[in-house]
Formats: structure tokens, C-alpha cells, sequence
């Protein structure tokens, strides 16, 4: 019965063993598509354990497929971050401004100071983001023949 149905029961240690060993790895596209959100670090870090497995990695023609497909989508979607993140800021600041410029216990000015520093200490951490981003694309370590 276990022969059967073996996807119910935990494979022995001996058998997991086999299977780090001998495997084949296939991934699907989010695994390809995530090396645009991770952090450079981790990005670094999956490289190298790709690069051990490289000889046992195969790449579904349709996961290659997808990958190249929604690709731009997703650099996209991680450039504006930068902007959204900006005008966010600068919406919260405007809403201050607008609704609480003037108050009898509250030192607005003091406030609005934090809030402008805040803007632009946050406008340095984007800008510095986006140079590195720019500076650490993606390389992908799949030859796709």
C-alpha cells in the first residue's frame, strides 16, 4: 500500500537523502520573477545556491515563457515604490498643513519642521535606493538555449 500511495507517508531519512542528492529542480516563475524583489543580499545568496545546482535545474519552457512575459511588469511595479512612497509623504505633509496649521496647545510649526525633514530624509533614503537598484540589476544565471 505505502508503494501505492508513497505521496502519504514521510520519506526515510535515507530517502531524503536520495532525493537532496539526485534530484532535479524545477521552479516556477515567481521563484524566476522574485530576483526583482528580493534585496541584493538575498538575491546574492540564491545566485550561489542556484549556481551549486546548476547541472540538476531545469527550466519549464512555460515558466521561461511567463518569466519573460511579465518580467517588465514587475520591475515596473518595484520602480514605482519610489514614487508612490514620495507622494504619500508629501500628501500626509499637504494634510497637516491644510488641517492643523493653527493650533492653541500644539506647536505646529514644530511639527511641520519634523514633517518637512522627515520628506526629505526620506527623499535621500529613495534616492539612494533607486542608485543602487540601478547600479545591481538582476543578473539571472539561466541560459535559456
Amino acid at each position: 500500500m505505502r508503494d501505492l500511495f508513497f505521496e502519504y507517508y514521510k520519506p526515510s531519512d535515507e530517502e531524503f537523502s536520495e532525493l537532496w542528492r539526485d534530484c532535479i529542480f524545477a521552479f516556477d516563475t515567481n521563484v524566476l520573477l522574485s530576483f526583482y524583489r528580493y534585496s541584493e543580499e538575498t538575491r546574492t545568496i540564491l545566485v550561489e545556491i542556484l549556481k551549486k545546482l546548476n547541472d540538476r535545474i531545469w527550466l519549464p519552457y512555460q515558466v521561461a515563457h511567463e518569466y519573460q512575459k511579465d518580467r517588465l511588469d514587475v520591475i515596473s511595479k518595484q520602480e514605482k515604490a519610489y514614487e508612490g512612497i514620495r507622494s504619500l509623504v508629501k500628501t500626509c505633509l499637504n494634510q497637516f498643513k491644510s488641517e492643523y496649521s493653527r493650533h492653541p496647545f500644539i506647536d505646529t510649526k514644530a511639527v511641520e519642521n519634523t514633517l518637512t525633514n522627515a520628506e526629505k530624509s526620506i527623499d535621500e533614503i529613495l534616492e539612494k535606493a533607486k542608485k543602487n537598484t540601478e547600479t545591481s540589476k538582476p543578473q539571472m544565471i539561466f541560459e535559456m538555449n
